[in-house]
């Protein structure tokens, strides 16, 4: 199953995630507009208390303009790395900053997931 038909799921976890690797597909095929559609339709589908989805409504207000990056770096320097390397991640994907994906390799461990997308950015 594809995130489209996920994105229709009745269980919250699944919608959710299907809905955020949509928009994050069009980030990263460089699909700004699409994936502002797509952080919205998230905040529209998705239960604002639902801490399961915490960081990727995070990223998605983000995108929807309602939070500013120094409000997700100010959230990175309060979690583990385990989690902090995914928002600097995708401020980096976001902004197209190399800075932030700096910060993402400096924080993901290993070459655990946003590691090869960090350096692809970096390689730009």
């Amino acid at each position: 199953k594809g995130a489209a038909e996920r994105a229709g799921s009745g269980d919250p976890a699944i919608r959710g995630v299907a809905i955020y690797a949509r928009a994050l597909g069009h980030l990263l095929a460089g699909r700004g507009d699409a994936a502002r559609a797509g952080a919205w339709e998230f905040l529209a589908k998705t239960d604002k208390d639902y801490s399961p989805l915490r960081f990727e409504r995070l990223a998605m207000r983000f995108l929807a303009g309602e939070l500013k990056a120094a409000d997700l770096e100010a959230e990175a320097k309060e979690v583990s790395r385990f989690h902090a390397n995914d928002l600097y991640g995708f401020l980096a994907l976001a902004t197209g900053d190399t800075a932030w994906a700096e910060k993402g390799l400096a924080a993901t461990p290993g070459h655990n997931y946003p590691y090869h997308t960090l350096k692809r950015l970096l390689a730009k």
